[in-house]
């Protein structure tokens, strides 16, 4: 997906046990919106704005991610997990849905890093 063309990416990471987490990355209103359940009670985080440089980074950090290792995660009712993830990523005609089990492939865990 090229960089110039993404417009949202958003993240959710759930437990079994009354806790999840979503962070939505609004590409074209350079804002980050973060919420939770924790114990069963939502929780909003302040939303966080990005500069044109984290803006940039994150784009270009989206492009280089292997997308396809999404596609190649276990559905979640084949496999019993204390923790579900899902990725939506929506870009100008292209969007990726992504479920899986446990967690996030790696090469993720770069991406996280550069989150404001």
């Amino acid at each position: 997906m090229d960089a110039k063309k993404l417009k949202q990416l958003e993240i959710r990471i759930s437990g079994t046990v009354g806790t999840s987490y979503r962070t939505i990355i609004d590409f074209d209103k350079n804002c980050i919106l973060r919420s939770g359940i924790i114990n069963d009670e939502k929780v909003d985080f302040i939303p966080s704005t990005l500069n044109e440089l984290e803006n940039n980074r994150l784009r270009e950090k989206l492009t280089f991610l292997n997308v396809n290792t999404l596609r190649n995660e276990e559905r979640p009712d084949r496999i019993q997990s204390d923790l579900y993830w899902q990725v939506v990523i929506t870009g100008e005609g292209e969007n990726l849905q992504a479920v899986g089990v446990d967690q996030l492939p790696r090469e993720w865990g770069n991406f996280f890093r550069l989150l404001p």
